[in-house]
């Protein structure tokens, strides 16, 4: 596990921007890479002045969105068929799916937010989402909502936390309050 770490860093390090775009496509389709560890990266990257973090934030925001609109067509395009691939069922099972398609029904921007935040059901829910035909335009609103105060979060918080001198508190403030309005 260890080295696989390690081989991630050193991808991130070598590529930058593009490696860590390319890490959050890959966990936002699934990959177990958890999406904060990327965003860390470049939020150190750029305390770091390795990257700039006016390029780095968006482009995290770009990789989770990214990610996440390829699994929604997947799921609007092939999604019973790839509902039933033994690899997506091993973190979807049927009733899973059934309840996710309820709660879609029911809530669907209220799911999409709840799914981005939690790590081993996001890929799965937004396949779902994919195929139980939620708007497009409300998994976009949803998602992107939702992207739009944790990712910038994570790495506010992580870049104001690496300088000692001088913290960020209008960022943390800021995200602190925002993912307040986001739960209620």
């Amino acid at each position: 596990m260890e080295a696989s770490l390690e081989a991630l860093q050193e991808f991130v390090n070598n590529f930058t921007y593009l490696g860590v775009f390319a890490v959050l496509v890959l966990g936002s389709l699934g990959v177990p890479i958890p999406e904060e560890m990327p965003i860390i990266a470049a939020a150190v990257m750029s305390h770091e002045d390795i990257v700039h973090w006016w390029l780095a934030l968006p482009v995290c925001l770009l990789g989770v969105l990214s990610g996440d609109m390829v699994l929604y067509w997947v799921g609007r395009y092939w999604g019973e068929q790839v509902l039933h691939w033994r690899l997506v069922r091993l973190v979807l099972s049927p009733a899973r799916e059934q309840w996710l398609k309820a709660a879609y029904r029911r809530h669907a921007l209220k799911t999409v937010v709840t799914a981005r935040h939690v790590m081993g059901l996001r890929a799965a829910a937004f396949l779902t989402a994919g195929s139980a035909h939620v708007p497009f335009w409300k998994f976009v609103v949803a998602d992107a909502g939702a992207a739009l105060v944790g990712v910038p979060l994570a790495f506010g918080l992580h870049t104001s936390s690496r300088i000692r001198s001088r913290p960020s508190w209008p960022m943390c403030i800021a995200g602190s309050a925002g993912s307040v309005w986001q739960a209620s």
